[in-house]
Formats: structure tokens, C-alpha cells, sequence
């Protein structure tokens, strides 16, 4: 039996991880291939006790598998490192996901690749850690082509649900979600 490249789905965590660590809310409208994404939940573990801070953030997903968003991310403090922990239960499943990253490297690795260096150049974000403070955001209209992971979205399909932790130098900051992606 061939050996299968694991690459697209460690590539459709790493951005389900990545959305869920921005905030990104998604609005369903008649999207890519039938999928779509719903947020039933994203709110603070705690009120009041994080850190980072999130804002009008939201992303649309397109009938041309165009993921496309806008919102900000207050970083009020200077990044010298930081963990993404998370633990996500996906229904029906008994096992849930759990990890953890370095996101300094995590930014580092993934700024090699040409679209992410673009998007990190035009944001003026450095590749590498420290993070200075700053407040980062997305303008209506920064667009990212997601067709290429279309064939993993049966995969992907069902609810999740569980938490995730931004744990750094400079302060802690916990969410909790409740998400779906399937077909309308």
C-alpha cells in the first residue's frame, strides 16, 4: 500500500489551528463546494483574563473556495515566545487532538513559504520572534485560495469542539469553541 503524503492535512490542522488562534468567525454564504463553516461559540475561558484581545473579526468562505476576512488582533505587550496549547473534540470521535507549538518557530517555518512571507511582509510582521507590540489587522479584502485543500473537506466534516491557549512571556490568553463544517 503507498504510502499517502500527509502534508495536506498537517497543512488543514495547522490552518483550522490558526483560525481558531486568530478569532476568525466565519459567515456561511453559498460556499465552497456545499462546505461551510459555522461558529456556534468563541468566547474567553474567563472574561476579562486574557491578554490578547480580539476584534471584529470574522472571514467569508466563497462557492469559489476563497477564504476572505477582516478583523484585528491586539497584541498590548512585546512577544518574546509563546505556545498555542489546544485540545479539540471532534463528535463522534473518542480520542481528542491535543498539541502544542512553538508559534514563534511556527511563524518562523511557515514564513519560508511564499504566500505566507508575502502576507507577513505587506502586515510588516517579522518572521521571527520577538513580536513587537502592536495591533495587527486584516483588511476586507485580503483573500486566500483554499480550493487546493477542497478534496480534504469530507474529511474535515463535523463539530468540534474544545479550547485553546495562547500562553506566553508576556501574559496568557484562553478560548473556548464550539465549531461545524459541513455541507448547507
Amino acid at each position: 500500500m503507498a504510502k499517502r503524503d500527509s502534508r495536506p492535512v498537517t497543512i488543514l490542522k495547522t490552518i483550522f489551528v490558526m483560525l481558531l488562534a486568530s478569532g476568525f468567525l466565519f459567515i456561511i454564504s453559498d460556499a465552497c463546494g456545499g462546505y461551510a463553516p459555522k461558529i456556534n461559540k468563541l468566547e474567553e475561558c474567563q472574561k476579562g483574563k486574557n491578554v490578547f484581545q480580539i476584534e471584529k473579526v470574522k472571514a467569508v468562505l466563497s462557492k469559489d473556495c476563497v477564504a476572505s476576512g477582516e478583523g484585528c488582533i491586539d497584541i498590548p505587550k512585546d512577544v518574546k515566545s509563546c505556545d498555542l496549547i489546544y485540545s479539540v473534540q471532534k463528535k463522534g470521535l473518542p480520542v481528542p487532538f491535543k498539541g502544542k507549538h512553538d508559534l514563534c518557530k511556527e511563524i518562523s517555518k511557515r514564513a519560508q513559504e511564499p504566500e505566507i512571507q508575502k502576507r507577513l511582509k505587506k502586515a510588516k510582521i517579522d518572521p521571527t520572534c520577538p513580536l513587537n507590540k502592536t495591533k495587527l489587522c486584516v483588511p476586507l479584502g485580503e483573500n486566500m485560495d483554499v480550493s487546493k485543500y477542497k478534496q480534504q473537506f469530507a474529511m474535515f466534516e463535523g463539530r468540534y469542539n474544545g479550547s485553546f491557549t495562547l500562553d506566553c512571556d508576556c501574559g496568557k490568553s484562553c478560548f473556548k469553541f464550539d465549531v461545524e463544517f459541513g455541507k448547507k
